[in-house]
């Protein structure tokens, strides 16, 4: 009967436990807390089962498989999974959950127990962008992937820069910056050249103008400066400010100067310019130059056609040649013999410089250059009748401020710079490049007007006055697309006629032509004009023809065309009989 007993819980025993296994997976031990009968263990088997033990002691519980877990610093935990083992076992497993690490863990009578050394890192912060704050400014940089626990540097560029250092905490979360982080507005880079426009168009249609005043510094946060564009044939002025690290442009100005044509003779009255009759004297003298927007040219005539006398300035204004009131001829009074020294000042907007010109003949000119802050800039003036005429070829900016030049190691330096001078009733200007106390140089215009001159520095390290100069108006070639000079008929009546006579000129140029009584020409006699005008007479021993009138002459392209003027006394005429 005993025998039977113990063979029936043996089965029942090691049937629970395959029953069990089957359902866990190898090597199938049944829930914690399942234990074999007194006077049972278990057995080491595949699958396990319970067996007699001596002295009717249980034997420990083994371990069910599943999850175990383990920390490492504060606030990180790794996790792994482990099968199931007899009691006393050992697994090693590694971290499957975020965080990294290794473990050992023991089966200890049916529970996994965290035995020996262990590991427990968190997951590394992730990369991206980190702000910050330093001085009111704020700054955002990129940070590479980091590992729990230690610093990445970021550095930050754009609109401000700086820089800060993270460190990536212990459970992988980046936290504020460190102390020591900076922040400030970016620096403006140099080395690029801006252009600007006003917005309109160039005089006579076409293309927007544009200005341009040399390369942009490298700039610190809210310097400001003003850059100028002084070559023809666009002239002008823009301000920059240098504002989170860009260079950005305020108010500015840009004009196209448009140039006066050459006339080898010029015409006027007391009353006013001529264009037609009347019985006034009329003065002529010449030429009149190749002239830029604004430029001055005073003119005399010491032995007019009825022996009147006078003098006449002219101003070239948007193409043409102009005179003003202070004109005289015949019974006038004559030109005062030249001008005093006086400051003289000039707007340019709203802004008002001064200078002081020296004092000068009749006719000569005066360069003035106010360079006092807050406000620099420079002009022209020019002496006529004895009265200082308007500045001209103006400018007048707020001042730059540039950083101090250090001094040479050993003796002061006379440092780059323009220089101008006059001669021969024209104005010149130069550059020179920084020398040493004791040397001269020579200056040379080439543009405009040509002409040299010397300076020299003086041993105090300070620039002499230009002296041995030399000015003259320079007579420029015609552009390569334009018209040749050209000879051809404009009106004829009888045997007499008026001719035009055009120097070549570039496409778009456009002078006004006279002829005015009461002169008389013969054929092949010839007066001067922005486009000379003769009226032939037959063999030149025909009676003489009398011509007036008025025409304008445009090169378009390379055609020249003449327009006779239909204003009522400037109608082109000739006649033999010399009745008007």
């Amino acid at each position: 009967m005993k025998n039977t007993l113990f063979s029936l819980a043996a089965l029942l025993c090691a049937t629970s436990a395959i029953a069990q296994g089957a359902a866990l997976g190898s090597p199938g031990i049944a829930a914690p807390g399942f234990d074999c009968p007194a006077g049972f263990r278990w057995s080491n088997a595949t699958p396990p089962a319970c067996v007699p033990s001596a002295g009717g002691t249980a034997s420990p519980i083994p371990c069910n498989g599943g999850t175990v877990s383990w920390t490492g610093a504060p606030g990180v935990t790794c996790q792994a999974s482990v099968g199931a083992a007899l009691d006393g076992i050992v697994k090693t497993v590694s971290s499957t959950n975020t965080s990294t690490g290794n473990a050992n863990f023991t089966c200890t009578n049916g529970t996994w127990t965290k035995t020996g050394a262990s590991s427990c890192t968190a997951a590394p912060c992730a990369a991206g962008t980190l702000s910050w704050t330093a001085n009111g400014y704020s700054c955002s940089g990129p940070a590479l992937s980091t590992s729990a626990g230690a610093t990445a540097s970021v550095t930050a560029s754009g609109a401000t820069m700086g820089a800060a250092s993270f460190t990536c905490s212990v459970t992988g979360t980046w936290g504020t910056a460190n102390a020591g982080a900076t922040c400030a507005p970016a620096n403006c880079p140099g080395g690029t050249t801006p252009t600007w426009s006003p917005g309109g168009f160039a005089i006579g249609g076409g293309a927007s103008v544009s200005c341009s005043g040399g390369a942009l510094p490298l700039g610190t946060p809210g310097q400001s400066l003003t850059l100028s564009d002084n070559i023809a044939p666009t002239t002008g002025s823009a301000s920059f400010t240098c504002t989170n690290g860009t260079w950005v442009m305020g108010a500015k100005s840009c004009v196209e100067n448009v140039g006066c044509p050459y006339q080898s003779m010029a015409y006027w009255q007391h009353g006013g310019p001529v264009f037609g009759g009347g019985a006034s004297a009329t003065c002529m003298a010449g030429p009149l130059p190749d002239g830029t927007q604004g430029q001055q040219v005073q003119l005399t005539d010491s032995q007019g056609s009825d022996g009147a006398t006078g003098s006449a300035r002219f101003t070239c204004n948007n193409g043409s040649w102009q005179s003003d009131s202070s004109r005289t001829c015949g019974g006038s009074t004559p030109p005062s013999t030249g001008c005093a020294a006086a400051n003289l000042g000039w707007y340019v907007g709203s802004n008002y410089c001064s200078a002081t010109a020296s004092a000068t003949s009749n006719g000569g000119y005066a360069f003035l250059s106010d360079s006092t802050a807050p406000l620099t800039g420079s002009a022209n003036a020019t002496c006529n009748g004895g009265t200082w005429g308007t500045p001209y070829s103006a400018t007048c900016n707020a001042a730059v401020v540039t950083p101090p030049t250090p001094p040479a190691p050993s003796t002061s330096t006379c440092p780059a710079g323009t220089f101008s001078w006059t001669a021969g009733g024209f104005l010149c200007d130069s550059w020179a490049r920084a020398t040493q106390p004791g040397n001269t140089l020579e200056l040379v215009d080439t543009t405009g007007t040509t002409g040299s001159a010397y300076v020299t520095c003086g041993s105090n390290g300070s620039w002499g006055n230009p002296f041995s100069g030399s000015c003259n108006q320079q007579y420029l070639p015609p552009a390569p697309t334009g018209c040749a000079a050209a000879d051809g008929v404009l009106y004829g009546v009888g045997n007499g006629g008026i001719r035009f006579l055009m120097k070549a000129a570039s496409s778009g140029s456009s002078s006004v032509i006279n002829m005015m009584p009461p002169f008389v020409w013969y054929q092949a006699s010839q007066i001067g004009g922005a486009g000379a005008l003769y009226a032939p007479g037959g063999d030149g021993n025909s009676p003489p023809v009398y011509c007036s009138g008025q025409a304008t002459a445009t090169c378009s392209g390379t055609t020249w065309t003449v327009t006779p003027s239909r204003t009522p006394g400037l109608v082109p005429q000739c006649s033999s009989s010399g009745g008007y």
